[in-house]
């Protein structure tokens, strides 16, 4: 039984008072060097804490190097919960950081990623209002995030790495900072290939999940004012058509989405009603189709590049690797989208 064990176990088993247990990496840029923040759990005394190290250096394999020089115990990887990406190293670029995961198979490749407004180390260090250390807070958060907000749970390294370099996609990773109710997502952080470009506030990042991913989550509303509105907490279901016409690509993005009434003081006698619920259907179906098509309108004026990653289902349709630009493509392209609501549940009744 012991030859057994050791055959397995070898010389990599270790007591856990000598191993230093990261559970969130954040990347941060200082001038030209990579400052790499790592948050672990260390045994001091039967007493386990969590506590940030760090290495810079021009590479990210010697920030390792400059990061044992500090350390007394082992670094062992591959249960770090979450990996923070500085704004700034966000906007210069991941090509190098996906390298590394990519090419280190003890990397926790179902780890999840987010983008931080200014430095990592500053999220990783926060622990106001919080039971527990940053790192499963902010797991925790990013994988309730599917909830509401028409969130996908497309946010781990697996996830980055297909969709950074692949044909006709881009990836969007949820948005963090320090708000004065503590750490929360504000929003969504838009990447063209392995570069941020962009990001949203919480209101257009509902828009954009909801136009891009599919089998989603989240709560609509038609508000006249503050006392006359109604919500409907619903699922989305995504298809995309795509075809070409006089050269020109064309998309058409039918939502169906399916839900219950959870406030109501807008369509009064509603559940009584079957016009009043077939009006609230049609006003709520123009009430998302504007502002999808508001959103999409930004995204060709403004960001100018395929947020929606549109440019695969033309890929599918059309082939592959024939050089084409899909970012340009999808920009100078027509998007349709349609519209269809069905209210499932409309509560107990009036109040």
């Amino acid at each position: 039984l012991v030859i057994f064990i050791y055959s397995f176990i070898g010389s990599k088993g270790d007591l856990i008072e000598n191993l230093n247990i990261p559970i969130g990496i954040g990347y941060d840029l200082k001038g030209e060097e990579y400052d790499i923040y790592i948050l672990t759990l260390e045994d001091e005394q039967s007493d386990v804490k969590a506590k940030l190290r760090n290495g810079s250096a021009l590479n990210i394999a010697e920030t390792r190097e400059k990061r044992s020089t500090k350390s007394s115990k082992k670094f062992i990887v591959g249960l770090e919960k979450i990996y923070i990406l500085s704004e700034k190293q966000s906007e210069k670029g991941l090509k190098t950081i996906i390298d590394v995961w990519i090419n280190n198979p003890q990397v926790n490749d179902r780890g999840l990623i987010a983008v931080c407004s200014g430095k990592s180390k500053d999220i990783l260090m926060y622990t106001k209002n919080q039971s527990t250390n940053a790192a499963e807070y902010l797991e925790g958060i990013i994988k309730n995030l599917n909830q509401f907000n028409f969130f996908s749970k497309q946010f781990t390294v697996t996830d980055l790495m297909v969709r950074a370099d692949a044909e006709g996609r881009n990836p969007a990773l949820p948005y963090i900072d320090i708000t004065k109710d503590g750490l929360a997502t504000t929003g969504l952080a838009l990447f063209k290939g392995d570069k941020m470009m962009g990001k949203t506030n919480l209101e257009e990042a509902k828009y954009i999940n909801l136009l891009k991913y599919d089998k989603l989550k989240g709560i609509l509303t038609i508000q006249k004012n503050m006392k006359e509105y109604i919500s409907f907490y619903t699922k989305s279901r995504k298809k995309v058509k795509c075809y070409k016409k006089d050269g020109k690509y064309n998309f058409v993005i039918n939502l169906n989405l399916e839900g219950d009434i959870t406030n109501n003081q807008l369509y009064l006698g509603l559940n009584k009603d079957k016009e009043k619920l077939k009006k609230f259907t049609k006003d709520m179906e123009k009430e998302v189709k504007d502002d999808c098509n508001y959103y999409i309108d930004k995204i060709q004026n403004e960001y100018k590049f395929d947020v929606l990653g549109l440019g695969k289902y033309a890929a599918a349709k059309y082939g592959r690797k024939k050089g084409i630009d899909w970012n340009k493509e999808v920009v100078n392209s027509n998007i349709e989208v349609n519209v269809k609501v069905k209210v499932k549940n409309q509560g107990r009744g009036d109040y």
